[in-house]
This record gives structure tokens, C-alpha cells and sequence, in this order.
């Protein structure tokens, strides 16, 4: 006997619910898989990036606080250097717990390898400075720390393309998941039409683009725009992963930036610091001796700083030290660069300059500060608040190199102090 109409409508309706019932399963079976997936991202590759962010951090840490140690002999500089070791060492070991991946694990052994062989550099120029062994030996040692840091930064850097690499993968995998659910959507649209016609669109617009724009943002990470952001359309798992990775973009972005203005910048002033300097100076003058330019250094110091500091306190004497800086800044030209020498000596590259022209510009800058009223400059000497200044420029007799047109700039600067201070000489 044959089915009725009736029994025929209950089958093709048990029929379609027993398909669409399968299709859902299905589909959350591969929303779990996606679930597991994002966990896997999130705890694994973007933790494994992060940890690798932060010991790139620490490491430039070490090698900033090393040259502030150089420069100023604080102790509290090197305490700060065998903080950031063991910050780097206590991160190191948490991410050598997270991976998985031979070559990971090679990557990080020889990391490790590296890492040793840096501290003991670091220890050796820490006691070869403290023993004032400043010679030709340390200089090398110094050459090969900084081809250790660059190994060092090199294999993290790898590290970090490598889970940049799986979490892609994930990513991919996630997205094949998706298109799966897509196509069984549509078959369910024949079953079940408006229905599964809106399950499809809610799929697009809520899983498949939010990946594809995810994916698009991890490509511009990987391929160095740490300003890269996603846009967070949904509250799921989706979602949740491109609000971590855009806060991971950020945190990014900013530790770059702030460790790049530790490397270059003077804490105190805010000005270069005299290692950026070194090397600004050291091109600029390459270029002098290419293409046979002028450059002309301006050596500049406080004069009666200690008696200053002394009278007022030393937050005074930061506060002169700061004002005197911003002035500097305002007076030279968008072409000349100005750091600060140490202590209370400051230093202005001036590029296509001749020595005449840098007497001049040293000599409005002097007046400019000695006109220029500061905080208790009455109590000072003369009261008044003045620096003297030393000049040098290439090309010029004597001047073969940049260390030798330093040497002139601060001979220069030790004359105008012998002649009674508040002058420019050359």
C-alpha cells in the first residue's frame, strides 16, 4: 500500500528535519572545531608572539642600559641590566614550554646559545669599564656583543614569522571550516529556503568576512605594519580573536616605538642621546669627506653647573638642564641635530656649515642664553646664568675623522673656559 499525502508531507517533513538536523550538527560540530582553533591561536601562536615581542624588549633593554651605564657610571644602570637578563630568562622559559615545532625548538636552543655568550660579553665590558681598560680590545668586544644581539634579534624575529606562519594556518583552517558550513547552508536552503537563506548571509557576514579581514590584517603584521587593525563586527569567538589581535598590534606598535626612543633619546632632556649622535655625526661626516661639504661641531657647556646645583638641588639643576635644552631645540635649524653630551655638556652638529658660519651661529646662540632669564640664575656668579662654547668644522688642519673633529670641538670648549668662561672659542 502506498503512502498518503499525508504521510508523504509527515516524511518529506521528518526528511527535512532529519537533514537540516544533520546539516546543524554538523555545522556546530565545525563551529567547535573553530572554537578550538581561536583557543589554539589565541594561547598558543599569539602568546608564543608576545613572549617573543617581550624578550626583544628586554634584550634592547639590556643593550640600552648598557650604554646609559657607559655613559654615566651609575650603578643603578647595571642593576637595571641584570633585571632585564632575568626578565629575559624568566620569559624564555615560559615560551620554551609552549613550543611544539622541531625547528621552534632549535631556533630557541640556539637563542639560549647566543643569549650566554651575550651575558658573558656583558659581565667582561662591565668589569673591563669598571677597571677603566677603555682600549682597543673592548672595542672589539663591543663589535661582537652588537653581532650577538643581531643573531639574538634575528632568531626571534624568525620565532616570530614562524608562529605568525601557523597561526596563518589556523587562520586557514578556520576558513575552510567556514566555506564547508556555506556550502552545506546553501543545501539546506533547498530544504528549508528563507531560513537557511538567512543562516547563509548571518554565516557571511558574521564568520567568513570577519576572517577574511582578519586574515588580511595578519598578512600586513607579517609583512612588518604593526599598525594593522581589524574591525571587530561581533561578539563571538571571531571576534574575540580580532579584538586580542588588535591589542597585540598595538602593544606591538607601541613597545617598538617606546624601545626605539629608549635607544635614541636622553631620558632626562628629551634630546639625542651622544650614542644616536655618534652614528648621525660619523655619516654626516662620510658624506663631508664624499662630496667635500663643510660640517662644523658646537660643543656647549654650562658654566658653574656644579655651583647651581649645589645652591638650588639637584631637581633644579634637572629643571636648567631641561629649559636649556628646549632652547637649544628652538634654535638650531631642521637640518642640524643637537644631543646632549652628558652632564651638563651639550653637542650641535651643524651640516654645510663653515667654521665662520657656526662662530656666528654659537655666538647669538650664547647671548640668546645669557639674555634668557632662568630660575635663581641671581644666585649664580656674576649672577647670571651663561655657557661657554667650542667650535670646530671640516675640512680643516688636523681633522681626518670624527673623533678627531670631537677632540677639536672639545679642546675648543676647554679654551673658552680658561679664558673666563661665557665665550666662544675655536
Amino acid at each position: 500500500m502506498g503512502l498518503n499525502i499525508r504521510q508523504k508531507i509527515l516524511l518529506a517533513f521528518l526528511l527535512v528535519i532529519l537533514v537540516s538536523g544533520s546539516a546543524i550538527f554538523m555545522i556546530y560540530s565545525n563551529s567547535t572545531r573553530i572554537t578550538k582553533l581561536t583557543n589554539m591561536i589565541i594561547n598558543e601562536d599569539m602568546k608564543n608572539i608576545l613572549n617573543a615581542q617581550k624578550m626583544l624588549q628586554h634584550l634592547l633593554h639590556t643593550d640600552w642600559a648598557l650604554s646609559k651605564y657607559q655613559l654615566t657610571r651609575n650603578p643603578s644602570w647595571r642593576n637595571t641590566i641584570y633585571r632585564a637578563q632575568r626578565e629575559f630568562k624568566g620569559v624564555f622559559i615560559e615560551i620554551k614550554r609552549n613550543l611544539v615545532r622541531e625547528l621552534e625548538k632549535k631556533l630557541i636552543l640556539a637563542i639560549q646559545k647566543l643569549h650566554r655568550t651575550y651575558t658573558r660579553q656583558i659581565k667582561n665590558q662591565i668589569k673591563r669599564f669598571e677597571q677603566g681598560l677603555i682600549d682597543i680590545e673592548l672595542q672589539q668586544h663591543l663589535r661582537s656583543q652588537e653581532s650577538v644581539v643581531e643573531d639574538i634579534v634575528k632568531n626571534l624575529d624568525q620565532l616570530i614569522v614562524l608562529n605568525v606562519g601557523r597561526l596563518e594556518e589556523r587562520l586557514e583552517q578556520a576558513k575552510n571550516l567556514k566555506r564547508f558550513n556555506q556550502r552545506l547552508s546553501v543545501g539546506v536552503i533547498l530544504l528549508v529556503t528563507f531560513t537557511s537563506a538567512l543562516l547563509v548571509f548571518i554565516l557571511n557576514q558574521n564568520i567568513i568576512m570577519p576572517i577574511k579581514r582578519l586574515m588580511d590584517g595578519v598578512r600586513k603584521f607579517s609583512g612588518g605594519n604593526f599598525a594593522a587593525q581589524v574591525p571587530v563586527v561581533s561578539q563571538d569567538e571571531i571576534g574575540e580573536l580580532s579584538g586580542a589581535f588588535n591589542e597585540m598590534a598595538k602593544n606591538i606598535k607601541h613597545d617598538r616605538q617606546k624601545l626605539t626612543a629608549l635607544t635614541i633619546m636622553d631620558e632626562k632632556t628629551q634630546l639625542f642621546n651622544f650614542r644616536h649622535f655618534k652614528h648621525a655625526i660619523n655619516e654626516e661626516m662620510k658624506r663631508a669627506e664624499r662630496y667635500h661639504r663643510h660640517l662644523s661641531l658646537v660643543m656647549i657647556d654650562i658654566d658653574h653647573f656644579k655651583h647651581y646645583n649645589d645652591t638650588n638641588g639637584h631637581p633644579m639643576g634637572d629643571l636648567l638642564l631641561k629649559e636649556l635644552s628646549n632652547i637649544l631645540k628652538e634654535s638650531i635649524r631642521e637640518t642640524d641635530m643637537v644631543a646632549r653630551f652628558g652632564g651638563e655638556e651639550f653637542i650641535i652638529m651643524l651640516p654645510e656649515t663653515t667654521r665662520e658660519e657656526a662662530v656666528k651661529l654659537a655666538e647669538s646662540l650664547r647671548l640668546r642664553i645669557k639674555n634668557h632669564i632662568f630660575p635663581m640664575e641671581e644666585k649664580q656668579p656674576g649672577k647670571d646664568l651663561t655657557v661657554s662654547m667650542g667650535v670646530a668644522a671640516y675640512p680643516s688642519k688636523n681633522i681626518v675623522s670624527t673623533d678627531t673633529l670631537l677632540e677639536k670641538s672639545d679642546q675648543a670648549l676647554y679654551k673658552a673656559k680658561n679664558k673666563g668662561r661665557n665665550r666662544v672659542s675655536i
